[in-house]
């Protein structure tokens, strides 16, 4: 896992507009949004649990994305754990074993995600003990409203819109 200390996240409100977006089968977007306490709306939204004292807040373009940019000479107080998956050699391994199965159904999210966020959770939770303060640990920070695309792009690790051979799990620590 690679950490990743932020000097500048987007986030907000049209964030959880992603989780309308229709995709095969879910035509009204995900099945989790408004069913789950960890997805949107019922998620806290971001900075509520962190210390955000470093960091100024700049208001977006409208009134629904924000900023925190890192105050001069402070040091960042959140960070992005950042997990790759090899899914190209996940889709081999799967075409050997289910020869039968097409490359479709072989690369649904539900069949590698889970076990990938788990491990991605485990290694953050050691990350979070390893910490001298208490820390804040959240596994899917887009439901949380942070703008994961924009922020790892504001920091030189732009992340590919539906990947096919490369996955990168994003989740994010911080202070409280």
């Amino acid at each position: 896992m690679k950490l990743i200390p932020l000097k500048t996240i987007s986030y907000g409100p049209l964030v959880s507009a992603w989780c309308l977006c229709t995709y095969p089968n879910h035509q009204d977007g995900c099945k989790w949004y408004l069913g789950r306490e960890s997805c949107p709306p019922q998620a806290p939204e971001f900075p509520t649990m962190y210390d955000t004292s470093n960091y100024y807040t700049i208001t977006g373009h409208n009134a629904e994305m924000f900023m925190l940019r890192l105050k001069p000479g402070r040091e960042p107080t959140i960070w992005f754990g950042v997990r790759e998956f090899n899914l190209g050699q996940w889709v081999k391994t799967q075409k050997e074993k289910h020869p039968h199965r097409s490359d479709k159904q072989i690369r649904i999210p539900y069949l590698w995600q889970p076990k990938q966020e788990k491990k991605l959770a485990a290694e953050m939770q050691i990350e979070r003990w390893t910490r001298s303060y208490p820390t804040e640990v959240l596994i899917r920070p887009e439901a949380n409203l942070v703008n994961i695309f924009g922020t790892m792009r504001a920091h030189g690790h732009p992340l590919e819109k539906n990947p096919k051979d490369r996955i990168q799990l994003v989740a994010m620590i911080g202070k409280v």
